[in-house]
């Protein structure tokens, strides 16, 4: 019985919010009714706010197109580019060697032209392996006057 009495009080407080928002309603409704030149008038203003709104939501959007299409091609020229570097990098770690190769050729073909014999170059078996002359105690010096004399024995100079 308790619980009926309590549905009851609960329906009566609705119902009373109700009628209290029902009259408000009637009122605002009264006070427009009774200028109806204000009502259309706000009418207007608010269908030309809705229209301005409607116009620039289609040139927001047309923007936002022309804004994407111009990433993407971008997105593409830097794609391209990031490309082209990496193969001038690559192309620019090869010249050290290609201008190694060319001073090598030109100052051999510099000694030719002036009659100097080519240049024998014994290759090294390993670097820090002692030669024959090294594990006497020799200096550099006396490495390379043995060499000298060892193809001009006689001592001639050219």
């Amino acid at each position: 019985m308790a619980l009926k009495i309590w549905n009851i009080v609960k329906a009566n407080s609705r119902i009373e919010e109700l009628e209290a928002q029902l009259a408000a309603k009637e009122t605002e409704l009264a006070a427009l009714a009774g200028n109806p030149s204000e009502l259309e008038a706000a009418a207007q203003t608010q269908l030309a706010e809705l229209t301005q709104a409607r116009a620039d939501l289609t040139t927001a959007k047309q923007t936002i197109g022309t804004l994407e299409t111009a990433a993407k091609a971008h997105a593409a020229q830097v794609a391209k580019l990031t490309s082209d570097l990496a193969a001038a990098e690559a192309k620019l770690a090869t010249v050290p060697a290609q201008v190694e190769t060319a001073a090598a050729a030109k100052s051999v073909q510099i000694a030719a032209s002036q009659g100097i014999p080519p240049l024998e170059i014994k290759p090294v078996a390993s670097p820090g392996a002692a030669t024959k002359s090294q594990a006497k105690g020799k200096t550099a010096i006396e490495r390379l006057r043995e060499e000298q004399q060892a193809r001009n024995p006689l001592n001639l100079t050219q």
